[in-house]
């Protein structure tokens, strides 16, 4: 992913949530191809529920995950996450948390 150019985005048209979500997240990832190298942003308190389950999972399935602890979705901590996806040669990215933690995944 380069993190360096404008792109365009194509968010997507389904949406999946609700109890056991966790436990499915290797085959949705697969499903939707995803390639090795991941990066998990959230908050603290929301890491230790969900996750570090997010993070394990993947792992035991052969996903290499960065995890990104943060606050608000501010320029600094936009630019701290964009700089742990680069050292982490990041292809795809779950956002776990609030509002907050989802803006961030986005950009």
């Amino acid at each position: 992913m380069d993190f360096d150019k404008m792109r365009e985005m194509e968010f997507p048209r389904k949406i999946i949530i609700g109890h056991g979500i966790l436990d499915d997240i290797v085959t949705l990832c697969d499903d939707l191809s995803f390639l090795t190298n991941g990066m998990i942003i959230s908050g603290e308190n929301t890491f230790k529920p969900a996750g570090k389950i997010l993070e394990d999972h993947l792992v035991d399935a052969g996903y290499h995950i960065a995890t990104h602890l943060t606050g608000n979705a501010t320029v600094s901590n936009v630019d701290k996450a964009i700089e742990c996806a680069k050292e982490n040669n990041t292809k795809f990215i779950l956002a776990v948390g609030g509002g907050s933690k989802i803006d961030l995944g986005k950009m």
